[in-house]
């Protein structure tokens, strides 16, 4: 995989959810985000305009699901990548991140 230049199976997963994620937060995809997502209220010192409030579940199975997971990752990515002007932009961040 490494002379071919090819990403892992889990890193590809991971870019094509954070992308859907920012389509869905710049409105450019059918998706709605849910309700309970929510920006946090208060400012800190890793804040950043971007960020959601990490959701707490109780059960692994929803741990791992979608909105949760993609959340954690979302707000791990350095301010660069929320900086980007379209989808394109911020999929070259996240290449050149490696995810």
């Amino acid at each position: 995989m490494t002379t071919l230049e090819w990403q892992t199976l889990e890193s590809r997963r991971k870019s094509s959810r954070l992308s859907m994620f920012y389509k869905a937060t710049h409105g450019k995809a059918a998706v709605n985000i849910p309700s309970y997502v929510r920006r946090p209220s208060t400012s800190t010192r890793q804040y950043h305009p971007e960020k959601f409030t990490q959701i707490s579940t109780s059960t692994d199975a929803y741990k791992y699901s979608y909105i949760p997971r993609t959340i954690t990752d979302w707000n791990s990515l350095p301010p660069e990548a929320f900086l980007a002007t379209s989808l394109e932009c911020f999929k070259q961040q996240l290449r050149r991140l490696q995810l």
